[in-house]
């Protein structure tokens, strides 16, 4: 089974939660990044083996600086 793509809109609901949550939610969206990095990371590797888990991770490491820089 291929890996669902995100599509806009769903883009779109995901910034959208995150304005209504505001600031205090901040430290858990790194907590579930990374948890979300796990099934992501396994998808990866089965579909693009050792390049692709970097690839992921390189993402995961640089939303989760790019929030930590924000603040």
């Amino acid at each position: 089974m291929a890996p669902q793509r995100i599509t806009r809109e769903d883009a779109g609901s995901l910034i959208e939660a995150r304005r209504e949550l505001g600031e205090e939610m901040e430290p858990a969206l790194s907590i579930i990044s990374l948890g979300t990095g796990i099934p992501i990371t396994a998808i990866a590797a089965e579909q693009g083996g050792v390049v692709g888990m970097l690839v992921v991770w390189a993402g995961i490491v640089g939303v989760n600086f790019s929030f930590s820089r924000r603040r």
